[in-house]
C-alpha cells in the first residue's frame, strides 16, 4: 500500500508540473538569459516590460531548446519581443525556477 501511494503521489506531482492553469503573453525586452544547474540544467530569463520606468521585471523559464535559442537571439539584439507563455500548476527544480514557461517568441515591430 505504501509503494502504491508513493507511486501515485509521484505521478500526481509530475503531472501537476505539466498542467497549465493559464496562458498569455508579455511584451518587452529580454535583459537576462542564463542556464542554471549542475545535474538538471534549466533555462531562465528576465523580461523588462516596454514603457515601464519602474524596476518591475518578469522572470520566466524555458524548457524547449528551439524556443530558448529565440530568447537568446532576442536578448543579444536587444529588440522588443512578445513572449507567449503557459502558467503551470506546479514547478519542479529540474524543469525551471519559475512556473511561467515561455512557449514562443515573436519580434515586435520591424
Amino acid at each position: 500500500a505504501f509503494i502504491v501511494g508513493f507511486v501515485l503521489l509521484c505521478f500526481g506531482g509530475c503531472a501537476a508540473s505539466y498542467i497549465s492553469t493559464g496562458s498569455g503573453f508579455r511584451v518587452g525586452t529580454v535583459v537576462k538569459c542564463s542556464t542554471n544547474g549542475i545535474i538538471f540544467q534549466t533555462h531562465e530569463g528576465i523580461l523588462k516590460p516596454l514603457n515601464d520606468s519602474g524596476a518591475y521585471v518578469w522572470e520566466f523559464s524555458v524548457d524547449d531548446n528551439s524556443v530558448w535559442e529565440k530568447v537568446q537571439a532576442a536578448a543579444e539584439h536587444g529588440k522588443p519581443v512578445k513572449l507567449n507563455y503557459k502558467h503551470r500548476m506546479a514547478k519542479f527544480f529540474w524543469r525551471g525556477e519559475t512556473s511561467f514557461f515561455v512557449t514562443d517568441v515573436a519580434p515586435i515591430g520591424s
